[in-house]
């Protein structure tokens, strides 16, 4: 029985490790500031409104607010970035592979937008997907979103090392991200860590208090109590 339940509980978070990242580039200091053409007070307000109903959970009243924006600018970048991570968010694949190629078909060289559908599409072309997500991460080392998506390709494909380390990055990137957080635990988890990882499975837990996410209190408990009893993979 505590076999089956560890071996759940495990499936549970290797599952979570795909998450989809958080759109952190509309938080201060996480990356580059939205940019709102001159003028634009009221879409800036309105994606004020949105981030604020994003981060306290409620997509329906964000992406509502986002697709008002849309529909006076169909350009504009936070809407399009947050749609596709809303997207995300309810698996909702190709809505988000679109949102993301609106935002790339309005600013080619928008970094965020262009690791986003690389995050997409990694498992079916994953050499390709890793040379651009390598590509964008040197080129733009405090961005969240490329070492997160990197992180995500490592871990799908078994190669644990990498993965911790580009999960590493993404958390100096946004330290107080959930899913950067959980994904670096379950990094080191899968390296025989424990000490650490159970560490940052901590941190992932109190920061998802404070931010959506896509971690499962729950899945985590029962890892720590698992580490806490010597459990081992």
């Amino acid at each position: 029985m505590k076999r089956r339940l560890l071996l759940a509980t495990l499936a549970a978070i290797q599952l979570l490790c795909m998450a989809p990242a958080l759109p952190t580039e509309a938080v201060p200091g996480a990356a580059p500031p939205i940019r709102i053409k001159a003028g634009s007070t009221r879409a800036a307000a309105e994606a004020a409104r949105a981030l604020d109903a994003y981060l306290a959970g409620d997509l329906p009243l964000a992406g509502a607010t986002y697709q008002a924006i849309l529909g006076h600018e169909p350009r504009h970048r936070s809407a399009l970035l947050g749609m596709a991570t809303i997207a995300q968010r309810q698996q909702r694949w190709a809505v988000a592979e679109n949102y993301y190629l609106l935002a790339i078909e309005a600013d080619p060289q928008d970094v965020w937008a262009q690791a986003g559908l690389l995050n997409l599409k990694a498992m079916a072309e994953p050499q390709a997907a890793e040379s651009r997500l390598k590509s964008l991460a040197q080129s733009q080392p405090g961005v969240f979103l490329p070492h997160f998506a990197l992180g995500n390709l490592y871990a799908a494909l078994g190669r644990w090392n990498e993965a911790q380390r580009a999960y590493q990055r993404a958390v100096g990137a946004d330290p107080d991200n959930p899913d950067a957080l959980f994904n670096l635990a379950v990094g080191l988890d899968h390296l025989r860590q424990p000490d650490l990882a159970a560490g940052y499975y901590r941190q992932a837990l109190a920061a998802a208090e404070r931010r959506p996410s896509a971690v499962s209190a729950a899945a985590i408990n029962l890892r720590l109590a698992a580490l806490a009893s010597g459990g081992a993979r």
